[in-house]
């Protein structure tokens, strides 16, 4: 049977939207700073937030690089992350897609720590699979993956019919391997020339588009 590859953070979660909401709240309250520049073409907190200047800054008065400041980030809102609600209508675009192209879905992830043969690898591997199920995806299989490379070498080496991911570096790689990539659109892979079928969401009309646009097994 054909498969179809899915990503976890920013392309089922709206990764962009909480770091843009809890970052600014979270620099304030932890190290005083206000009036941030903000860099809506970043990913992560330190990306987004934290410019040379500020890390800098922060690395003098507190003595901790972004680094630090991104795990502590993560640490103090981690919860509240895997707890919010997956993006809309992804549970029934999802079930439908996989209907019509008659393939099973499969996660694949490479967030932070999931891969790790401790307490916290399995709190963050069951937090993955609970949200998953929580919100009624309908997936085969999941896989959990140290770093980005080691997801790419496993999605090519499968061969998917469709593979949905939100960035770029994945996405230009994916098509240089003829790979389908359906690109979940965020501030931080607009400014990015993909090839790839660009979707704001999980509604019918993405629905169709994404089922003109597979490849046919």
């Amino acid at each position: 049977m054909s498969i179809i590859c899915c990503d976890v953070d920013g392309t089922l979660t709206d990764f962009e939207g909480f770091v843009l909401k809890y970052g600014e709240f979270f620099l304030k309250k932890f190290y005083g700073l206000t009036d941030l520049e903000i860099n809506f073409h970043g990913y992560d907190l330190d990306e987004v937030f934290i410019n040379e200047r500020l890390a800098e800054y922060i690395e003098a008065m507190y003595g901790v690089t972004a680094e630090d400041v991104l795990n502590k980030f993560w640490n103090v809102f981690y919860i509240p992350y895997v707890t919010q609600r997956l993006k809309r209508g992804a549970s029934s675009f999802f079930s439908q897609l996989s209907k019509e192209t008659g393939s099973d879905l499969v996660i694949t992830t490479s967030r932070k720590k999931s891969t790790s043969d401790t307490l916290l690898g399995r709190f963050v591997r069951s937090t993955i699979i609970a949200q998953l199920r929580t919100h009624f995806i309908p997936y085969k299989d999941i896989h959990f993956f140290e770093d980005d490379e080691a997801k790419m070498d496993y999605i090519k080496g499968v061969n998917p019919i469709l593979v949905f991911d939100d960035k770029p570096q994945l996405i230009s790689e994916f098509a240089r391997e003829n790979i389908k990539v359906v690109c979940l659109n965020a501030l931080y892979n607009t400014s990015h020339d993909l090839d790839a079928l660009r979707i704001n969401g999980y509604g019918q009309e993405e629905l169709v588009k994404t089922l003109k646009f597979r490849r046919k097994s």
